[in-house]
This record gives C-alpha cells, structure tokens and sequence, in this order.
C-alpha cells in the first residue's frame, strides 16, 4: 500500500499540472502579491506598489461606463465576482491583454519609451483594455450564454477568436481610445502613415489583405485596418452604434456572415465596396489637408532604392565613419549598419529590435542608445540598459548599466555626463544622470506625479525633458526642480528631441505631428519661439544634420513628389539646408482630425 501511494504521489509530481488555459508568463518567484477591490475590479499587485494600484483602480473605474456606451456590453455585467487585474511591474514590454480561462486584464506597467501616445499610460490601458474587457461579454447573452454554462470560461475566449477576431477587437479598441481622449492612435500621424501613400499610388488592397498580410507585399500591422473599417462605418456611413449592432447579431442566432450582414445593414453595400469607399474617403480628406501643408520642400533619395520593404531609424552623421543607421525589413533582420556615399549599406553587426535611436558623443566618439534586456529566467522581468560603442570599433558594445530599466540616453556637450529616462516598477519617471565613465550616478530628478518624462537633450549646460501630461506632450527646463514648459503640453506627438547648433546660438529640436503629418522644428529656448523646419507630404522621422550642417538627413516612407517609393520602406532622404522653408508658428496652433473628432 505505501508503494502504491509514493506512486501516485511521484506520478503528480512529474505531471505538468496547468490551471490556465491562457498563459501570460512568469514574474519572479520572489514577488509577494497584495491585493485592492474596488467596485468592479479586483487588483492584484505586487508589494509596495500600493500607489500605482490605486491609480489603475481609479482610471478603470472612471473608464468603465464610458467604453460600454458604444458596444452594449458592460464590463463585469454577466460575471458576480470582481473582474481580477493583475499589475506585472517587472517588465520591460509595455503592453497589456485581456484573457478568458480564467477571466483577467493583466497589465505590463513600464509605459512605452518610445513611441508613446499622447496620453498617460494608465488612461490608454484603462479605455483601451477596458474596452476589450466590455467586448468579451458577448459570449454571456442570447444562446450564446448557454454554451458558456457548458464549456466554462475558455468558450468567452475561443469565441472572441472567431467573433468578432483580433482585426476588429483591436480596431474597435483604437476607436474607443481616440473617442474617448483627446488623443489616442487615431489621432496619431504614425498610426496610419503608411496608408497615405500607399492610398496616394492607388494601392487599394480590400480589408482583408489589410487585416493579413502577405509574405510578398509589406502590410502594416491589423490595428489599422481594423480602426479605418470601424471609424470609417461610424463616421462616413453615420452608424455610431455599429459595434453593437454587429454584437446584437451575434447573440441573435446569425451564426454565419457576421459582418457582411452587419456591413450590409449599415452602408447598404458589400464589405468590399464598404472599405473601398471608405479607404477613398481617407485619401480625399488627406490629399484636401495636403493642399494646405504646401508647398513641399524638395527631397532626394540618399540610401540606395530596396526591392522590399526596408525601413531605416535612429541614424546619427559621424564627421569620420559616416551615417551610421539601424536597419530592418521583409528580408533582413535589424543590425546596425553604415550607409556609404554611394547610398550602399555595409552590415557591422546584428541589432537589438528593442532598441531606441542613436546618439552622437562627438566628445567621446561614441553612440549611445537604450536596449531592453530580457531576465535570464523570468519572462515578465527584464532590465533595459545604457549601451554605447567607440566609432572606432563598432562591432564591440559596453554596457554603462545593468539594471532598472533606464531609456533614450543624451550625453552632455562636454561628454562627462549621460542623462536617461528610467521608469520605476513603482510608478513614476525620473532623469538619472550618470558619469559616462563608470555609470556612477551625479543626480536624480524625479517628475512630479502629473508628469512623464520621455526623453532628454542638452544645450550646452543645460538640459530640457520631454514629458507626457493628461493635457499631452511638452518641453520643460530642468533646474533644480522640474520647471515652466517652454512648450506647454499638447495632444500631440512630441519625440526625437536633439540640441540644433546655429551661427546664433545652440537651440533644440523635436518631431511632433501637429500638423497631421510628423516634421521637424526648432525650438528657441530663450525666446520660447518655435519654427517648422520641413515641409512634406507624408511626414519625416528621426531627422540629423551632416558635421558641415549644410543638409538635413532624415528616413521618410516616400518623398511630396513620388509617393509610389513607399514601397522601399522608410528610406533615408536629404534636402539642402537652404531648401528648408523654416517658418515660425505657434505650437498650439495644432491639426484638426476629422474622423476622430466625429467619433
């Protein structure tokens, strides 16, 4: 008898026991776990992290009522317990899903870097993931709430896999965000750049070769498409209630031809004429708001043409090595490479994806930038470090730091000092400025609670933030303390900050997207004037001046002249520093989005 027992307890222990059907991942088994209720969500959280469990407790409670007016479905409505939430503080993706088997929203606290969106990131994951949380309750009605009784949890989720699918949860998603906001990704110049001049050169792929892609022809991610079809329904077809209604079908026993017939109802026409029109009714607004951003600056293509989708970012000019740039595309994976005179790409080494941009010590003929580092053991952790290379050996990388989760750096004219954004498992940003010698820390500045810091950039000996507020994005000085915005904050993007050397003194440069598109301006920080540097059709990233500051650089999907090169990917592109129409305008003086303000 006792063999049979230690049998069967020897048999249990090698047996894989698993109680989710939907895995996230592995925090550090060190982590002690706490818990908050509040009316509708229970958060469950690491220890000592009080603080920023409250703050997503409060934003998904605010944002509860205000994600279901739309869909008809309330978050937690078909369910007696608390919807669990569940803060992963220790990772470096920012990010956050909802999952059935068990039901949770599992949140990835560490806010995004480097592409963020114009609004705290606490508010986007409250709407955004608020919003999908309202959407799996359409397995809990009509004879749909039958089934749940039968197969339990997991039929929610296996059911969101069909009805409605991921193109139109997060597509809807990004509609409530930007409903929602005054911001989100719909009013963002980069959510849907790729579609301009693509829609400009007459590439009318129907929805779903937008929602899947293709290994031939590049396509951007589902989001979009699924944002363009349901805003474009909402507005264009004036159905603001189409995601309910598609709902409504669903728990009515229409269990084939969802959407068609939800299209149908809607527009009158078919899916595919339905998402033409609308794909059409985009461009017409864009080529309208085209005709008032010109006249266009000339641009010239500098890296060689690419037969597949090739995408270059982050580039610095280095007076004796060149441009050097990180690639990536269909057929290469990202590595660092030098891009020659003739526009020839030499590979020096493979890449980081999870990686910012560049930057020049010409002081230390360095670059520098931030890597995202994965633990070793757990998949929720991770660190993201300060690296850098000498120019004259940029197959060797060094690592300032090891630890905490520090991002974008900027190095002071005299090359002493290194200024990075870190963001806190606990919440909250600060500058950390360190000895670019051994790492060893001079100075923390912590943001105030209303505020974000993203990025950093010195003018001489002083230094300014970036930072993202509940009213968007602006500059501040950083003294002693955090001080006045010389721009105050707006719902825009607000990136890519570099000092811009002139005959008349040091200024500051940025990218935003104020004007519908991304482009460059300069900022004066002793007069608080603010001039628009470029003038493009479809937008500019990560713009450099060449060491003789005679030409701008900067990697665009496709030149005001020719917007079929978007097939190329994000090519790099000059223009002549005197064919620049620098003009000076008034910041606040921001674009008006015509699908998203009608949502």
């Amino acid at each position: 008898m006792k063999r049979i027992i230690l049998l069967f307890f020897l048999t249990l222990a090698c047996t894989s026991l698993q109680a989710q059907f939907s895995l996230t991942g592995s925090d550090p088994a060190g982590v002690r776990w706490n818990k908050m209720d509040t009316p509708e969500f229970r958060i469950i959280f690491p220890e000592g992290e009080d603080s920023l469990a409250r703050v997503y407790g409060q934003w998904l409670e605010k944002a509860r009522i205000g994600v279901s007016r739309s869909s008809g479905l309330l978050a937690g409505e078909f369910y007696k317990r608390r919807m669990p939430v569940v803060l992963h503080s220790f990772s470096t993706v920012p990010n956050a899903s909802v999952a059935w088997a068990p039901k949770r929203l599992d949140i990835f606290t560490a806010p995004d870097p480097y592409n963020p969106t114009p609004i705290p990131w606490e508010k986007l994951l409250a709407i955004h993931e608020g919003r999908h949380v309202a959407q799996m309750q359409a397995g809990t009605r009509g004879y749909l709430k039958s089934m749940h009784y039968v197969l339990g949890e997991m039929f929610a989720g296996s059911l969101a896999g069909i009805y409605p699918g991921p193109v139109l949860l997060e597509g809807d998603a990004v509609v409530a965000e930007t409903a929602l906001t005054n911001s989100g990704r719909g009013r963002q110049a980069s959510f849907l750049s790729y579609m301009m001049p693509a829609f400009a050169s007459g590439d009318w792929r129907d929805y779903w070769k937008w929602s899947y892609g293709s290994h031939k022809y590049y396509t951007p991610d589902y989001y979009k498409a699924g944002y363009m079809l349901i805003s474009g329904v909402r507005v264009f077809f004036d159905d603001p209630l189409f995601t309910k209604e598609y709902f409504d079908r669903m728990a009515g026993r229409d269990l084939f031809f969802v959407l068609p017939k939800t299209i149908r109802d809607a527009s009158g026409s078919g899916l595919k004429r339905t998402f033409q029109t609308i794909a059409e009714s985009y461009n017409c607004i864009w080529r309208e708001e085209a005709l008032h951003r010109g006249p266009f600056m000339p641009s010239t293509q500098y890296s060689s043409p690419s037969w597949r989708h090739t995408a270059f970012r982050g580039s610095v000019f280095d007076e004796d090595y060149g441009i050097l740039s990180i690639r990536s595309g269909m057929t290469t994976p990202t590595s660092l490479v030098r891009v020659n005179p003739d526009g020839s790409v030499r590979t020096i080494r493979p890449f980081s994806s999870s990686s910012g941009d560049l930057f020049l010590d010409k002081a230390n003929n360095r670059v520098w930038w931030s890597e995202a580092v994965p633990h070793w053991r757990w998949t929720l952790a991770g660190n993201s470090r300060i690296r850098y290379m000498d120019i004259s050996d940029p197959s060797k990388v060094h690592d300032l730091t090891t630890d905490g989760r520090l991002y974008n750096p900027s190095v002071s004219p005299d090359g002493k000092s290194v200024c990075a954004t870190e963001y806190l498992s606990t919440g909250g940003s600060r500058l950390v400025l360190m000895n670019t010698d051994d790492g060893s820390v001079e100075r923390i500045v912590n943001a105030p609670d209303s505020l974000q810091f993203t990025e950093t950039a010195w003018i001489g000996d002083r230094l300014f933030a970036a930072g993202l507020s509940d009213s968007g994005m602006g500059i501040y000085p950083i003294g002693a303390l955090v001080e006045q915005p010389v721009i105050g904050p707006q719902p825009v993007e607000l990136h890519h900050l570099r000092p811009f050397g002139s005959d008349k003194g040091p200024k500051l440069s940025f990218v935003s997207d104020r004007t519908g598109v991304s482009e460059m301006y300069v900022l004066n920080p002793d007069s608080d004037k603010v001039y628009q540097v470029t003038s493009t059709s479809y937008g500019i990233i990560d713009p450099f001046l060449n060491p003789a500051a005679d030409t701008l650089y900067y990697s665009s999907l496709a030149p005001s002249d020719n917007p079929e090169a978007y097939r190329q990917g994000s090519m790099i592109y000059s223009t002549a520093v005197i064919d620049l129409p620098m003009k000076e305008v008034s910041f606040g003086d921001i674009h008006s989005w015509k699908v998203a303000d009608k949502l």
